[in-house]
């Protein structure tokens, strides 16, 4: 069985900018998570405010329907198509997903978005995990921090039996978003992510830019965003689990109520468990094997 779900707080006001898709057929499940934009016409700071007058501008002014969902949809509807093209899905049948959709968003920004400029004008976007699973084996795929986690039949993360690049420890991928060392860097320059000309330069110098140490990546239509596609395989056991997710997600994951309702298959506890604790919205698409003697 395989299901989805996005979960969203009450108090986030802007429109939810995850998306998902799934064929439970061949086996393929994927989320995007698009990324936050500016909003138009914001001569006054709101990230990192307490003020709510500030926070009612930038809902206010922020951009509905959102170019930040556009890009996820594009990318999840893209890369399902290009999967399923294929008879088997490996590594690099994901790769080629991945590929697929950051093209798909580089034609919608040269349509929409011709003259970026890293603020209002920022890049179309998304991040974004996939995983593919047929005749025992789990072929994933990621960027940032969407990931994909496989549990056993107790709720637990098991050990993997192929290793990868990325971890041959767990099943479970690595996040690879924006990191906290970052925030030194902007300090040292007197600036940070609250501030217009901080997100700038993070967009600007930091993101798709493998010349640079702390650069993350992010399916903008920028060919260079491949090199931050991870992929991976694992060997998958018939009482494992598997959920693919954003990362509103991902603080989520290991909460015990969570993995309680993995062991116990019920997808709609495990959506009113991530309902309650997401902290703004994420989005999570579930494998459960089938019971034995089921009907």
């Amino acid at each position: 069985m395989i299901n989805g779900f996005t979960v969203n707080n009450w108090l986030n006001r802007k429109p939810v900018e995850d998306s998902y898709s799934f064929d439970a057929e061949k086996g393929i499940m994927i989320v995007a998570d698009g990324i936050t934009r500016d909003p138009k016409n914001m001569p006054i700071l709101c990230y990192g405010s307490k003020n709510p007058f500030k926070w009612h501008r930038f809902f206010k002014n922020y951009p509905n329907p959102s170019p930040a969902k556009k890009a996820a949809d594009l990318f999840c509807k893209t890369a399902l198509e290009c999967l399923r093209s294929y008879g088997e899905i490996g590594k690099l049948s994901i790769r080629n997903a991945f590929d697929a959709g950051n093209e798909a968003i580089h034609s919608l920004n040269r349509k929409e978005n011709p003259l970026p400029d890293y603020l209002e004008n920022d890049f179309y976007g998304c991040v974004a995990a996939i995983a593919s699973m047929q005749n025992g084996i789990i072929s994933w795929g990621h960027i940032a921090d969407p990931g994909v986690c496989v549990f056993d039949k107790d709720g637990n993360i098991p050990i993997a039996r192929i290793n990868t690049e990325l971890n041959d420890e767990l099943k479970s991928t690595l996040s690879e978003g924006p990191s906290s060392e970052l925030g030194i860097v902007m300090s040292r320059r007197k600036l940070n992510f609250n501030m217009p000309e901080g997100r700038k330069l993070i967009r600007r110098n930091y993101r798709n830019n493998p010349t640079e140490e702390m650069a993350y990546g992010a399916l903008t239509g920028e060919s260079i965003a491949m090199y931050y596609v991870r992929t991976g395989q694992w060997i998958l056991n018939p009482e494992e689990s598997v959920v693919v997710y954003t990362d509103g997600l991902e603080h989520i994951i290991d909460d015990d109520n969570f993995r309680k309702q993995i062991k116990q298959k019920d997808i709609a506890r495990l959506k009113r468990v991530c309902q309650k604790k997401v902290k703004t919205e994420g989005t999570a698409v579930v494998y459960f094997p089938e019971l034995k003697g089921a009907a």
